[in-house]
């Protein structure tokens, strides 16, 4: 069953701030860092679609500094597909 949580901040692309004070990176999403072209806007994409909302978190495992990888979804909705379509859309891959 996966984690309910609240997200209250993104930092980039794939990387959300939960209401704990966790983070939560997601999984199988390689975005363009901020300041690179395109970072700004997946930043902008993803915090459209999560910032305030309550998260469905399905752990995948950790990074190397111990992060949370999740899949994520938001009222149905696979956000990590989500932002894979939107990288495509934009031509960032």
């Amino acid at each position: 069953m996966p984690d309910q949580r609240k997200c209250v901040g993104v930092i980039d692309g794939a990387l959300l701030v939960l209401e704990n004070g966790s983070m939560v990176i997601l999984d199988q999403v390689k975005v363009p860092r901020m300041g690179l072209p395109g970072g700004a806007a997946m930043r902008t994409i993803l915090q459209r679609e999560v910032q305030d909302q309550v998260l469905d978190i399905d752990t995948k495992g950790k990074d190397r500094q111990g992060t949370v990888v999740a899949q994520v979804v938001v009222d149905g909705v696979s956000i990590n597909d989500l932002i894979n379509h939107s990288l495509t859309n934009l031509g960032y891959r």
